[in-house]
């Protein structure tokens, strides 16, 4: 049992290379040193902008100067990186700034919908009044904390792929090979191996039946459920397997 708390407190942003991970082409494996030049002028132009200039002090010409030598890194090393907790201005300004490198996307992570600098988080129902009333900061930041019902919550649905498969047994070794494209023979060692979970509990045999609503999960290949099953004419099992991506 959970209850949900809405956090109040800033956005994050991850700085990441947006190729995937294979040889890079020299003229690419480095961050060039002028667009880096390019992007602290700029930033330092938007800044002179009196609404802007208003909103930055050292010590946010210090974080957004921080935050594009991470950028840098990121271009580097081919990696993802993590910010600490942005104010919306630095926000604006690392946003102006990063649209400048042609290697280098950021993402917003964190907030919902009408929730400015906030974030939600599950916690026990016993932490609830202690959370709400005492927690004043996280790091430097202030932050105020309020209770919201669990059907507030507000988050991303899972990416998910149906499929149908016609089968002879509801088995899980003939249901699991099938929804995760694997030979019976391959997922009967995975089980042997204790990789194998049914609703999220170990499974040790290979005939464990499934039915409509069961999650199975591998280690290493995800999750996968049952859906609508239907008996056929000649006594076989059409049942639909829901693939989490």
């Amino acid at each position: 049992m959970a209850a949900a708390v809405s956090l109040a407190s800033p956005l994050r942003r991850v700085l990441h290379v947006p190729f995937a991970r294979r040889a890079i082409p020299t003229s690419y494996h480095f961050f060039p040193s002028g667009r880096c030049h390019a992007a602290l002028s700029f930033a330092a132009a938007a800044a002179g902008d009196s609404a802007v200039k208003a909103s930055l002090d050292r010590n946010a010409a210090e974080e957004l100067r921080s935050i594009l030598d991470m950028a840098q890194r990121a271009s580097q090393r081919r990696d993802v990186f993590h910010t600490n907790f942005l104010t919306p201005p630095i926000v604006k300004e690392c946003m102006l700034a990063i649209e400048k490198l042609a290697d280098i996307k950021a993402v917003a992570q964190g907030g919902y919908p009408q929730g400015e600098r906030g974030a939600q988080v599950l916690v026990d129902p016993e932490l609830v009044d202690y959370l709400t009333s005492t927690l004043e900061k996280v790091g430097k930041v202030g932050v105020s904390c309020t209770q919201i019902p669990l059907l507030a919550l507000e988050y991303e649905p899972p990416r998910t792929k149906s499929f149908k498969t016609v089968e002879s047994s509801l088995r899980v070794d003939a249901l699991g090979s099938a929804g995760f494209k694997i030979s019976r023979t391959k997922l009967a060692s995975l089980i042997s191996a204790g990789d194998v979970r049914v609703n999220w509990s170990p499974v040790s045999k290979n005939g464990v039946t499934l039915k409509a609503g069961d999650v199975v999960s591998v280690s290493g290949m995800g999750r996968l459920k049952i859906g609508e099953i239907v008996t056929t004419r000649k006594g076989k099992y059409a049942v639909e397997l829901i693939r989490y991506l």
